[in-house]
């Protein structure tokens, strides 16, 4: 059976975020480990975007390090094109997308969205919350690797917890 699970945020080979108490010294490794734990080769991995922040010539291994197939959402750090993240271990790149599931229609963006016909946005972009003023509603999800132990999330608990939250 193929699981579904979003991560956001991973920003891998991004040292500064250490230097600025953002993150651990370990995180890539923390990432890619819990990443091990969770996802199997059949499941799904949906990036919401600012993968990698390193030389080209690493996003390989680390890709080809995390189990699954992979979806990328570009960020804002992200500045490659779509076929580039194709054609370099991504098996889809977008800017966003929307996909009815578990009776609802998701946007799966990496900056949270306002516009557009949606019941839940999940998206990265804000990581604990505390570096961005960007005011989101109760249609929001937010990806956070500091806030979630540094592993990707489950769909279904996502949509789950969304709905116990908003009384669905």
């Amino acid at each position: 059976k193929m699981n579904i699970f979003c991560i956001a945020d991973t920003h891998f080979d991004h040292d500064k975020l250490s230097e600025y108490d953002a993150r651990p010294v370990d995180f890539t490794s923390r990432i890619i480990s819990n990443c091990h734990k969770v996802l199997k080769e059949d499941d799904l991995l949906i990036h919401l975007g600012d993968f990698m922040m390193g030389k080209p010539e690493k996003w390989t291994a680390i890709l080809s390090a995390i189990p699954g197939r992979k979806v990328l959402v570009k960020g804002n750090h992200d500045s490659k094109s779509y076929s580039w993240y194709m054609n370099n271990g991504f098996h889809f790149s977008c800017r966003d997308f929307g996909w009815r599931l578990f009776g609802i229609k998701i946007l799966f963006s990496h900056r949270p969205r306002f516009e557009g016909e949606f019941d839940l946005n999940i998206h990265g972009h804000l990581h604990a919350g505390r570096h961005r003023d960007i005011k989101t509603d109760h249609r929001h999800y937010l990806i956070s690797l500091e806030k979630n132990n540094y592993q990707p999330e489950k769909l279904d608990t996502i949509v789950e917890i969304w709905k116990k939250e908003n009384d669905l």
